[in-house]
């Protein structure tokens, strides 16, 4: 509901924008001094309130009320000799003034946009709000505490970060954390998945191309460097970037300029790189596959992600929270996890780390009944952990149907075998990463960082 007060010494001044405000529809409160509005007891939208009032002027209440935080949007009223007064009052933190004598044209546009403002600062709130949520970082056992402990060193500062961790261990997350307490947290955060784009795009994406630079390019188009301009750029699985786009990486990082495909002229740009990868780099130089030069580059600080395995302390926490985010999505009645069932699923191994213990987590809650998941659930489900896959099998569909169903079986059962590992998982398919990518996204297969 719409909140509105009146602070004022001159009744008529404040029966008249109570008659304004109710005739917009709203409700207003009325306050005849600036001290018992600072004894209020309700918040307000917005504070229409004299610049010039016996004890505390409207200035003070302004100054004091905005060293507290306070959401609202003032908007000040001033005489005609008190102009000057509600220009400094605005550079203070008030949203307007209003000169007397007051225009019923002029409160009523003043306060429709007065209010316009305080509603987009509080969705924009809600999504910094919601945001920070979504990348929260789960865990209060030594393995997080240690983390967070380097994340906070690191993140306020420009230098690069090198994550490397399991597949399904949370790699983007961190990335975000750096990002979200860093200098550049107001700044684009720019990820890019270097495995899932073919190697003759792989350039495009990272520098952009001008129009006409290969068939097929009908526009220009912007690369992620140019997008997290003054912002940070996450590389995700770097280390299958193919060497000619490593090369024009290790460039950027040296010199932060760049030309795009096919263009001719040079572009500057300050970004922070975050790169990560679950492979292990070092071997991939010893194969002559991956620049040491740019390793150096890019391991200015590493950070290694625990295994879920080795911070197992921090499961029934993670299972929690993974079916509280699930009801709400779902918009379901909440559903428990009794003590016995979060002990089994502590114990439980996870080759899949973080995704696959919150894939089994929406399994156990759609499968769930009398809003409960128990111990013989997790149990049932570990048995027969495609349990859900084998439930459709028993049903009567198309043959398209029953094809992609085995297919999605399947793909998961060897990414389930190599722990997630999509090269030796596609190797094992006998198709090319970039093609498990896309089959990835076509079953709806995640895999997570």
């Amino acid at each position: 509901m719409t909140t509105i007060a009146v602070v004022d010494d001159e009744k008529n001044i404040r029966n008249t924008l109570k008659d304004i405000i109710e005739d917009m529809g709203y409700t207003a409160d009325v306050y005849e001094s600036g001290e018992t509005f600072l004894n209020r007891s309700s918040a307000y939208d917005v504070v229409l309130m004299d610049i010039r009032m016996p004890g505390k002027s409207g200035m003070d209440v302004l100054q004091q009320l905005k060293s507290e935080r306070c959401e609202s949007e003032f908007i000040i009223i001033s005489g005609h000799g008190s102009i000057d007064v509600a220009v400094d009052a605005v550079k203070s933190g008030a949203y307007d003034f209003l000169q007397k004598p007051l225009s019923l044209e002029k409160v009523e546009i003043t306060l429709k946009n007065a209010l316009a403002f305080h509603r987009q600062k509080q969705e924009l709130r809600e999504w910094h709000e919601s945001k920070a949520a979504k990348y929260k970082m789960i865990g209060s056992g030594a393995e997080m505490e240690a983390l967070k402990a380097q994340i906070l060193k690191v993140a306020p500062t420009h230098s690069r970060v090198f994550i490397l961790g399991q597949s399904g261990t949370g790699k983007e997350l961190i990335a975000h954390a750096i990002h979200n307490n860093s200098p550049r947290k107001s700044a684009p955060f720019v990820k890019i998945n270097c495995a899932a784009i073919p190697e003759n795009l792989i350039e495009s994406e990272l520098f952009g191309h001008a129009k006409g630079a290969f068939t097929g390019a009908i526009a220009d188009k912007t690369g992620k460097f140019e997008l997290a301009h003054q912002g940070t750029l996450f590389l995700d699985e770097i280390g299958d970037l193919s060497l000619p786009a490593q090369s024009k990486l290790l460039r950027v990082l040296e010199e932060s300029e760049f030309e795009k495909v096919g263009g001719l002229d040079t572009i500057k740009v300050d970004v922070r790189v975050i790169a990560a990868t679950h492979i292990d780099l070092e071997k991939r130089i010893e194969q002559d596959a991956f620049r040491q030069d740019l390793f150096f580059r890019i391991n200015v600080f590493q950070i290694k992600v625990p295994t879920l395995e080795e911070r197992s302390g921090d499961i029934q926490e993670l299972s929690r929270v993974f079916l509280d985010g699930f009801c709400r999505e779902n918009e379901l009645p909440n559903i428990e996890l009794t003590e016995d069932a979060l002990q089994i699923l502590e114990n439980r191994k996870y080759p899949g780390n973080i995704r696959e213990l919150k894939n089994i987590v929406e399994r156990l809650a759609i499968l769930s009944e009398e809003n409960k998941i128990t111990a013989a659930s997790v149990e049932q489900l570990s048995r027969d952990g495609q349990a859900t896959q084998s439930a459709v099998f028993n049903k009567t569909m198309s043959l398209a149907d029953a094809k992609f169903h085995l297919e999605k079986l399947y793909v998961e059962t060897q990414l389930r075998i190599h722990e997630n590992d999509i090269q030796a998982t596609a190797e094992s398919l006998k198709i090319e990463r970039t093609n498990l990518y896309r089959k990835l996204k076509q079953l709806g297969i995640k895999t997570g960082n």
